[in-house]
Parts: structure tokens; C-alpha cells; sequence
């Protein structure tokens, strides 16, 4: 059984996003089983807002994220991904933002 820890970046794989995307768990739900997740992604949307900085650093793409938390059962996550990760202080803030959300 795989183990998801939070406060970690994992590739996540949902309907709202086409095919494999980046997600932050901020938080485990043990009575329903799921997590919750901010989900990242390289495509514009009217329900994404748009990040300073890249999350990849190896990427020069834009980087956007969804505006609402996801839940997510621990079935949907990929591998863990090492080189993610929040850099910029206003970006922190709009994650922190978004984590406190009610879905």
C-alpha cells in the first residue's frame, strides 16, 4: 500500500485536468478515507489562477492553480515528485488561501 505523506508534491490524476498534474497534500481525512490536495497545472482556465513562479524548476512554463481544494483517495496518486515545490512568498500565500477553503 502506498503511503501519502502531507505536505508533499505528488503526480495526481482527476477529471478536471487531462492526464497527470501535480498536487500538494495539505491534509488527510482518515474517517473518509481521502486527502486533500491543491492541484497544479500548465494550462489556462477560468477556474485557475496564475502563479509567479514554476513549481518544477526545471520547467520555464507558466503554472497555474485550480482556485478550489480537490479531495482525493490515495488510489489516484502517482509517485512523489522531489523537485516541486512553492517558491515565491505571494504564491505561498494564494496555496495557503486556497487550503483553507471549504470545497
Amino acid at each position: 500500500m502506498k503511503i501519502i505523506k502531507k505536505g508533499k508534491y505528488y503526480w495526481h490524476k482527476d477529471n478536471s485536468i487531462k492526464g497527470l498534474h501535480p498536487s500538494y497534500v495539505y491534509k488527510k481525512n482518515d474517517k473518509k478515507n481521502r486527502y486533500n490536495i491543491v492541484c497544479f497545472t500548465s494550462s489556462k482556465g477560468p477556474r485557475r489562477i496564475k502563479l509567479n513562479k514554476n513549481i518544477d524548476s526545471k520547467s520555464n512554463k507558466d503554472c497555474y492553480v485550480l482556485k478550489n481544494p480537490r479531495y482525493a483517495k490515495r488510489e489516484s496518486f502517482g509517485k512523489e515528485i522531489i523537485s516541486c515545490k512553492v517558491k515565491d512568498v505571494e504564491d505561498k500565500a494564494r496555496i495557503r488561501a486556497i487550503s483553507k477553503k471549504k470545497k
